[in-house]
């Protein structure tokens, strides 16, 4: 694996590319972050502005999200310039005080202080986010450790999402037995249309590409990112994992068998001592 075939594999299939600007910009207008991960709301509810870096910010729906709703200026960086295209223009369809910033950038060559409009004297901000994105750079651990030395503030926060160790098992298990039975691309989509409750088929079809047919993925436990946030002086705050983590291959096989949807995925909060 190369982070080129990863970039390739993007440009050719964009993730959570709707069927057009007009519906994504919709999706952006019609519920805040906040109705979708409202344990965020201390952190981006705030009477002043905050400055928020998005990694992996893809087509752009929380970067947008945090500017429209959350009195947030937002940068969204993205390797792939099929997707910074298509959060740009979704962004002109918004009616943000802030418009948000989306740069092609790759995560590890990074460095906010050198990019025009910084966030704040010291180029680092009091909000990072990444979501489902650090599983596929092929060094996570690194990733994540660039994300909390560089990128935030002291007292700020940072909300990732990963696939889990445990959780992701049962999906992935499901689509390589369809594999190698030699099930078709098309029958295996069937298969995920059963699971998913997205109803645009463009939008569906992203998301089967990138939960089934990505070249590299890697998956992770919360004890895990315990040991790298404190290795980088940070403290964990929260997590959406609940109890002894391998219960959750149990879990999904569950919803798997209900014809539920569950990709495996967790999220956690930090802040930066």
């Amino acid at each position: 694996m190369t982070i080129a075939n990863v970039l390739k594999f993007y440009e050719k299939n964009p993730f959570n590319y709707g069927q057009s600007v007009k519906k994504q910009t919709e999706a952006v207008i019609i519920k805040k972050i906040t109705d979708y991960y409202p344990n965020l709301a201390p952190y981006i509810n705030k009477k002043e502005t905050i400055d928020a870096l998005e990694v992996g910010c893809g087509t752009g729906w929380f970067s947008n999200g945090l500017a429209l709703h959350h009195n947030v200026w937002a940068v969204g960086i993205d390797f792939n310039k099929i997707a910074i295209k298509r959060a740009t223009d979704v962004k002109e369809n918004l009616p943000c005080i802030r418009p948000p910033q989306f740069l092609i950038r790759d995560l590890f060559k990074y460095i906010p202080a050198t990019e025009a409009r910084l966030s704040g004297k010291t180029g680092k901000f009091d909000f990072v986010s990444s979501l489902g994105v650090l599983h596929h750079t092929g060094y996570m651990p690194n990733a994540l450790k660039k994300i909390c030395c560089d990128f935030v503030k002291p007292e700020g926060h940072i909300f990732i999402g990963l696939y889990h160790k445990y959780g992701r098992k049962p999906f992935l298990e499901e689509f390589k037995k369809l594999k190698n039975r030699g099930t078709s691309e098309e029958d295996m989509f069937s298969r995920y249309r059963e699971l998913s409750p997205i109803k645009d088929e463009t939008l569906l079809r992203s998301w089967f590409i990138d939960q089934v047919l990505h070249p590299y993925e890697t998956s992770h436990t919360l004890e895990e990112i315990k040991l790298i946030l404190q290795e980088c002086d940070m403290t964990l705050i929260e997590s959406s994992i609940k109890g002894d983590e391998e219960e959750l291959e149990l879990i999904a096989q569950r919803k798997l068998e209900e014809n539920k949807y569950w990709p495996g995925f967790f999220t956690f909060v930090a802040r930066k001592n």
